[in-house]
């Protein structure tokens, strides 16, 4: 086969990859777009003490979510009974779903949500809630879409969503250290798997990434083979 051949049928696998990629990124993007809230909540309680603080996550103006931390007096933790309630501030009745979830699982309509979970619960003789002391996990929620509680109406339409959480011995403190949302309605979203590799790659964009990378290679030796010519 003659180098001019060889070429040619190089530019030509060159384009196919560049264009597969490349589609494949569109139609990522165009089907899933995770939001990062930028969203930091850090609660801490002394003995004795009931602190809360709401927030916003899809900035609509309207509170989601209501994270509260108590130690009141009573046998349990440290002597106190120390509680991190993660509640639905919306009036949806039904938003948070407060359970951990493992990375690379998918947030969707499949959960069963709750309006409120215990984080944490160090009181005695009650049920110990989602996690322990000086543990951090990931958990799922949905927001409604749209201003169907300011009608009076049920939410008939989902934001899906993640946090990152974490409950810190000590003064007891429940943090929200990172909180993500999929803009689009209705539409899953995804918990990467390992978090902090793919927080800046589209859901789903490991085979495009893979095919640009394999065209940028391609084109390295398309250059070579030019100089060589």
């Amino acid at each position: 086969m003659s180098q001019h051949n060889h070429s040619e049928g190089l530019e030509r696998r060159l384009a196919y990859y560049t264009m597969a990629a490349s589609a494949g990124m569109l139609a990522t993007a165009a089907s899933a777009a995770p939001t990062n809230a930028n969203i930091s909540v850090s609660v801490t309680a002394e003995e004795g003490d009931f602190e809360s603080e709401e927030f916003d996550v899809d900035g609509d103006s309207s509170m989601d979510f209501n994270l509260q931390v108590s130690l009141n007096n009573s046998d349990g933790y440290a002597g106190y009974c120390g509680q991190v309630l993660l509640s639905s501030s919306n009036g949806s009745g039904w938003t948070a779903y407060a359970q951990p979830i493992a990375p690379g699982t998918e947030v969707d309509d499949s959960f069963q949500y709750t309006g409120w979970d215990y984080l944490y619960q160090g009181c005695e003789d009650s049920d110990p809630g989602v996690f322990g002391l000086n543990e951090r996990g990931f958990i799922g929620f949905r927001i409604p879409a749209g201003d169907f509680i300011a009608r009076g109406e049920d939410p008939s339409s989902w934001h899906y969503g993640y946090m990152d959480v974490e409950i810190l011995d000590g003064s007891l403190t429940g943090n929200i250290n990172a909180v993500w949302y999929e803009s689009t309605p209705d539409t899953p979203i995804r918990i990467p798997a390992p978090f902090q590799d793919v927080r800046s790659v589209p859901v789903g964009g490991a085979l495009p990434l893979g095919l640009l990378l394999f065209a940028a290679g391609a084109a390295a030796l398309r250059r070579r083979n030019r100089a060589e010519a």
